[in-house]
């Protein structure tokens, strides 16, 4: 009776990792995303596309909804010419909180919204002349997106996502990430 009840016990907590995401569910996600930053101010300087790093801790609270902290990491940055000087955008670095709702299309397939809020700090250099000027800029913008998840194995789903921020200091910023999420 004894190994009956705890092959039960086994086969139980096995199941939970087989099944979608359930309450309590922890995971972990690392995405590499392309930004686009647009300046929609009436000197209008354009698009720049530096890309970061996005690392989430998350965990399922109820059936469909998880609560994620993640942190952002610039990794490149964007440059262009414009009247005469070098303007490069980098994104360095930021974090913030969202809440996922999600549904399961299939055993497979995720479909998820995210909305939250980040602060995160960009940096602008313009060079002429053989000067250069350097300055840098926090903010928290709401942040909203859609994604979809593929799940590739009991632990591991494939990840992409669109994210939309709040237009702030005239500039109208998103994201699309590529990752890889992780269940603990």
């Amino acid at each position: 009776m004894k190994k009956l009840f705890a092959l039960a016990a086994v086969a139980a907590a096995c199941s939970t990792t087989v099944m979608a995401q359930s309450a309590g569910n922890l995971y972990g996600e690392a995405a590499y995303a392309m930004v686009t930053a647009k300046d929609t101010s009436t000197d209008n300087l354009g698009s720049f596309k530096p890309t970061l790093g996005r690392f989430t801790l998350g965990t399922v609270v109820t059936n469909n909804v998880a609560v994620e902290g993640f942190v952002t990491q610039g990794l490149s940055s964007d440059s262009k010419v414009i009247t005469g000087a070098n303007v490069e955008v980098k994104a360095k670095t930021g974090y913030g909180v969202a809440v996922r709702p999600f549904v399961n299309l299939s055993n497979e397939v995720e479909l998820f919204g995210r909305v939250g809020s980040i602060r995160n700090e960009v940096e602008a250099t313009a060079t002429a002349g053989g000067g250069s000027q350097t300055s840098s800029t926090k903010s928290t913008h709401t942040l909203y997106g859609v994604g979809v998840a593929y799940k590739i194995d009991k632990n591991m789903t494939a990840v992409i996502d669109y994210t939309k921020l709040s237009n702030k200091d005239d500039t109208e910023t998103s994201m699309v990430a590529i990752g890889v999420r992780f269940n603990f």
